[in-house]
């Protein structure tokens, strides 16, 4: 992606995703390519009985050029709108490629969880706090970190931050003597490399390793 001037990631809710990677003079020849690309889905779709939502097809241009997303594909008749961002499964994907606004809806629902940590916390043992801490904090601090663990120290550090209040909260140090986040974030990004390397995902991924 960053030997490519532009990428084009259109979404078909809720489970297709179409990216093609195209160089700036081709623009016009994707946007044929893909409105060709969703004729084939549409066709495909009336003749097995599957009803597509235009107004949920997203459409979004990957690229640090200015003035990228002037190129609207057509679904059925339908103008499809370019968007800024699209949020994948919980991930949020924008035209940029910078994690800033994830990392902060990410930091947003953990705190709330971790507030309401605290009010609970003089109820339960430190045990159990800690597993509420597993279960509803650090799922959502580490959801998908092996894409986003490349961003800037500073917004590891907020999720770090996140975790030292959570066990300040829970109070107990030999409860808490449990892996980082740091450390599962390493661990989770080595697994899915060891996966792609050995051939465990698709024939796509698996190529993209050197």
């Amino acid at each position: 992606l960053l030997t490519i001037p532009s990428t084009r990631m259109l979404t078909i809710q809720p489970y297709m995703v179409l990216v093609h990677l195209v160089s700036v003079p081709l623009r016009d020849a994707l946007k044929e390519s893909l409105e060709s690309d969703l004729s084939t889905i549409l066709e495909w779709g009336k003749s097995n009985l599957v009803t597509f939502n235009e107004n949920k097809t997203q459409s979004m241009i990957v690229s640090l050029k200015k003035g990228s997303n002037d190129k609207s594909l057509v679904m059925d008749g339908i103008l499809l709108d370019n968007r800024e961002s699209i949020n994948n499964l919980g991930i949020d994907i924008r035209n940029n490629l910078l994690w800033r606004n994830h990392i902060g809806s990410l930091i947003k629902r953990a705190s709330r969880r971790v507030s309401v940590l605290r009010k609970i916390r003089h109820f339960i043992k430190a045990e159990h706090a800690l597993i509420l801490y597993k279960a509803q904090v650090r799922s959502i601090l580490e959801y998908c970190s092996f894409l986003w663990d490349g961003v800037a120290h500073t917004h590891l550090d907020m999720l770090n931050r996140i975790e030292k209040r959570a066990f300040r909260i829970i109070g107990s140090h030999k409860v808490c003597d449990i892996d980082s986040l740091c450390h599962r974030r390493k661990v989770a990004g080595l697994c899915v490399f060891y996966k792609m390397y050995f051939g465990f995902f698709s024939d796509e991924l698996s190529s993209a390793v050197p």
